[in-house]
């Protein structure tokens, strides 16, 4: 079995719950290889250790302005759907941060994407969310 873990959300996604040692531990998994960014940082190798389990390096990607753009509409899309109180505050609070500063702020990544938002891309990005997609 090949696993692609390409950043740290997924890595607790997949080893918090008991998903990755049900799949480790059945008896029709022979071998799995994880191919990571980290798969060379002792902290994620010793998460994962097995004796079944191999690992591999995967160069990170670094999207393109267009997978930026189609990324930041989904996280909108995303964020502005979950019914959780946490995301609802984030939500506001990346709302004041972006009126005040007139910055674009990441909504899932805890950082700013960096670069002014103008009016124009204010514009699109509101139309481009409200899209049902």
């Amino acid at each position: 079995m090949l696993l692609c873990i390409p950043s740290g959300t997924l890595a607790a996604n997949l080893h918090r719950p008991p998903v990755f040692s049900l799949v480790r531990d059945d008896p029709s998994v022979r071998r799995i290889t994880i191919l990571s960014p980290y798969s060379s940082e002792t902290g994620f190798v010793q998460e994962f250790e097995h004796p079944k389990v191999d690992f591999g390096c995967l160069t990170p990607g670094v999207p393109g302005w267009l997978e930026r753009r189609f990324i930041r509409v989904m996280q909108v899309k995303f964020v502005k759907t979950m019914p959780s109180e946490s995301m609802r505050i984030r939500l506001a609070r990346v709302a004041l941060i972006e009126r005040e500063s007139r910055r674009e702020e990441r909504y899932l990544d805890r950082g700013e994407r960096g670069g002014t938002m103008g009016l124009a891309k204010s514009i699109a990005m509101k139309t481009l969310t409200s899209l049902r997609i």
